[in-house]
């Protein structure tokens, strides 16, 4: 008893490495099975890598661990350690916003006490340091702001934007009245706000000709099958637009309730929000391609209906 006890204490104070006790193994605690042995040896490799300043092989130790170690609910604790440790690698790597992430995740009630501290010290710290937010205000209510670079960050517009890595961004903001993009520097610790700003439409003032001939012909059947073809696409392209910003708000609520509830998560939720992702980049890729062989097909009309 007294040595499992000095263990416990030991794996409270090693977390940094995860050094010798819980995830590397030893006589007390030696591997049942496969996937045990397996979670030992990329435990004990994860430490060394991060002892040796080579923090991208950590985390990937460390990120090989954590899914092996939710499907054994009687480990939750060494699991919260784990995404205590790739938070480490993050915060390292200067990737604060997946260091704030993990942290995040590692805060699960299998976390010792005084861990937490520790935790929440060093997302204080970069919060202070490394991160900031944005606050958007614009007279479109229906506005939606993303910031390019970053899939993952978006709502809208009056909200705020949190955990913005500190430099240059540049704020993407989408409604009826168009797309505008302003940029922003994002500060540490700071709460920046901008004004959005939509230019006006000019309305479109019809050409009025003389006489119009209606003639038949080859020419003519050209050029309204590529009219045709450009309504068309582009009608297309502006569905699938719809279709990707549909997927991508489902993409944010199931990342936000995946954040907000710990008990959510598993291999389920995480694959729920990778197709969620994924779905949004197919709908988004197919849009593009739409729209743009509507400008194509809009183009070369133009060029049959003036050499007509």
């Amino acid at each position: 008893m007294i040595a499992t006890a000095a263990a416990r204490q030991m794996k409270s104070l090693l977390l940094p490495l995860l050094l010798g006790v819980g995830l590397a193994g030893g006589p007390a605690l030696a591997a049942s099975n496969p996937r045990d042995a397996l979670i030992q040896a990329e435990g004990q490799k994860a430490a060394r890598a991060f002892s040796a300043g080579d923090y991208a092989s950590a985390l990937r130790g460390y990120r090989a661990i954590a899914p092996l170690l939710e499907q054994t609910p009687e480990r939750a604790q060494e699991l919260s350690i784990v995404r205590f440790n790739m938070g480490r690698c993050y915060d390292k790597l200067g990737q604060p916003r997946a260091a704030l992430a993990a942290y995040q995740r590692s805060l699960t009630p299998a976390l010792p006490p005084t861990v937490v501290v520790r935790v929440q010290q060093r997302m204080a710290r970069l919060r202070q340091t490394a991160v900031g937010a944005v606050r958007t205000v614009c007279p479109e209510s229906e506005a939606r702001i993303t910031v390019e670079g970053l899939p993952d960050v978006g709502g809208p517009c009056g909200g705020i934007l949190s955990d913005l890595p500190i430099g240059q961004h540049q704020l993407v903001a989408s409604s009826g009245a168009g797309i505008t993009r302003r940029p922003v520097e994002v500060r540490p610790g700071a709460l920046v706000e901008v004004r959005i700003v939509f230019a006006p439409v000019a309305p479109q003032i019809p050409t009025v000709m003389d006489s119009v001939e209606e003639a038949e012909g080859p020419s003519r059947a050209v050029a309204w099958g590529l009219t045709g073809g450009a309504a068309l696409s582009l009608t297309a392209g502006t569905i699938f637009y719809g279709m990707a910003r549909s997927a991508h708000d489902d993409y944010e609520s199931q990342y936000a309730a995946y954040v907000a509830d710990p008990m959510s998560r598993g291999p389920a939720a995480e694959a729920a929000i990778s197709d969620a992702y994924d779905l949004t980049g197919d709908r988004l890729l197919t849009s593009q391609i739409l729209l743009g062989t509507g400008v194509a097909l809009g183009l070369a009309s133009l060029w049959w209906w003036l050499g007509d």
